[in-house]
């Protein structure tokens, strides 16, 4: 079952796809004091690593949740990452 069958049949579903931050640590060399001064740079976002969370709210009101996470050395894959989380979640409706 895809999301767009589940919104058909009156299901409410949010998909929420989380990327780490990446930041890179820089060290500059103070004359005046004789050290270093660190600060961080903003990178952007990772290419690797990664979740996706769906959750699904029911007809009948009841909210289940399915989280899939990607590994740190693979590339981020938004429909594989929706696949597995969907999957999840919807083995918890079935055990409810």
């Amino acid at each position: 079952m895809t999301v767009h069958e589940l919104r058909k049949k009156g299901y409410k579903v949010r998909v929420i796809h989380v990327r780490e931050d990446v930041y890179k640590l820089l060290k500059e060399y103070v004359e005046e004091s004789y050290s270093y001064r660190y600060f961080l740079t903003y990178l952007g976002k990772s290419a690797t690593g990664g979740k996706t969370v769906v959750e699904i709210s029911t007809p009948d009101d009841q909210n289940v949740f399915g989280i899939s996470h990607c590994h740190p050395k693979e590339n981020y894959n938004k429909k594989e990452g929706v696949k597995y989380a969907l999957e999840k979640a919807l083995q918890e409706i079935s055990h409810v």
